[in-house]
């Protein structure tokens, strides 16, 4: 007779394996003009995996939320479609497509998330070396940044959703790691990758948030152990670091804090637009505004205000309470029960997705769907289940 428990653990690990590193690599494909299509494969896997195992679903008050969450937004763009119309931006895309696959993918990415099952860390780790090699394969070494020349335009913001893969990827694999010693080795050489696919956010609160992670968590000898290899690796590729900072400015910038560079003035105005549009339809938000406005899906605000400027007040304070106190809830919890290193990973995931929703990404990252399913699975853990070890 077969095992359903062991059936569903094991397409759980199976899913989430097709969700990070195999999409990873299906998007590096597409750059090169191949590929494509793990997106729907991997939506109607997951709504056949939710029906199959529909008794591992457990509808409590967080999906409860959730499900609420995606009604209201549904509801708000399908009301929308059939009162006002559809509106295309200046790419040809209909607001009302974009906005329905969004929340297509918020729903993929949460299950995904809430059935997150403990992967083995001997194949977390050759998948990781496996995507570090596609990385350095595709790269410009001489600047360490990945190599778009002959991308098409359409495709090259695929860098941003790549960094993203690998940067949680890689949280997940260090949190995972039980050996010290590992989990400083992956984490540098994460550091090399993610600098090459040239996502200044993804950078650098992944470097915080494990930073962060091994103060709180490592003894004082393997912090001061990393604090000696990273002199190591200063000392002797610091030409190589100097070059860099010339060469590819762009992942530097930041340390500035001047906001000088291109894309940081982009984004103030955009913010700035953005905050108006709030203010001036503060209950409902001003969904297809930015179309409107700017005759571009794409210029909205960077971070979690998006969700009001788009879907309005109830949106923003659902993903207030998602995003922020339900994020620092698991954090907390997290770090209480630390010395169970099989949850390491979900502290540096909450500090991971509550700098990057406050900051950074918008309402159509839908990761933060998948990083809220495992805080939320992690949350229905009770306290006495966490035995130490």
């Amino acid at each position: 007779m077969m095992d359903v428990g062991k059936l569903y653990l094991n397409t759980s690990k199976l899913i989430f394996l097709i969700y990070l590193p195999v999409t990873f690599l299906v998007w590096y494909s597409m750059l090169d003009g191949s590929g494509g299509g793990v997106t729907a494969f991997l939506t109607i896997s997951v709504f056949a995996f939710s029906i199959l195992f529909i008794k591992y679903q457990k509808l409590d008050i967080n999906f409860t939320l959730f499900l609420f969450f995606i009604m209201y937004c549904f509801l708000y763009v399908v009301i929308y479609y059939v009162f006002c119309g559809d509106l295309v931006d200046g790419a040809n895309r209909s607001l009302f497509s974009y906005h329905l696959i969004g929340i297509l993918m918020y729903i993929v990415s949460y299950i995904i998330g809430r059935n997150y099952v403990e992967q083995n860390e001997k194949i977390l780790i050759a998948i990781f070396f496996l995507m570090m090699f596609k990385v350095i394969s595709n790269a410009d070494l001489s600047v360490f940044r990945i190599d778009l020349s002959s991308v098409d335009d359409n495709l090259k913001g695929l860098y941003l959703g790549l960094s993203d893969i690998f940067c949680i990827f890689a949280i997940i694999l260090v949190g995972t790691l039980k050996k010290q010693s590992w989990q400083i080795y992956i984490f540098v050489l994460s550091i090399l990758s993610l600098f090459i696919l040239n996502s200044r956010s993804s950078l650098y609160i992944y470097i915080f948030s494990i930073l962060f992670y091994f103060i709180l968590f490592f003894r004082a000898s393997k912090i001061l152990y990393l604090s000696t290899l990273v002199l190591i690796i200063l000392f002797f590729y610091s030409s190589k670091l100097l070059s860099l900072l010339s060469e590819n400015n762009r992942m530097f910038s930041v340390l500035s804090f001047d906001g000088a560079d291109q894309s940081s003035q982009e984004r103030a105005s955009l913010s700035e637009q953005g905050l108006k549009q709030i203010s001036e339809h503060m209950l409902l938000g001003d969904y297809g505004g930015v179309i409107k406005l700017h005759g571009d899906l794409g210029a909205y605000i960077h971070n979690i205000f998006s969700y009001w400027q788009n879907y309005g007040l109830i949106a923003f304070l659902l993903c207030l309470y998602f995003f922020v106190y339900q994020t620092i809830k698991a954090g907390l919890k997290a770090y209480k029960y630390r010395e169970n290193s099989r949850y390491h990973y979900v502290f540096i995931l909450s500090i991971y997705l509550i700098l990057t929703v406050l900051f950074t990404r918008s309402y159509n990252w839908y990761f933060a769907w998948f990083a809220l399913g495992v805080i939320h699975n992690f949350l229905n853990i009770k306290f006495k289940k966490l035995s130490t070890v």
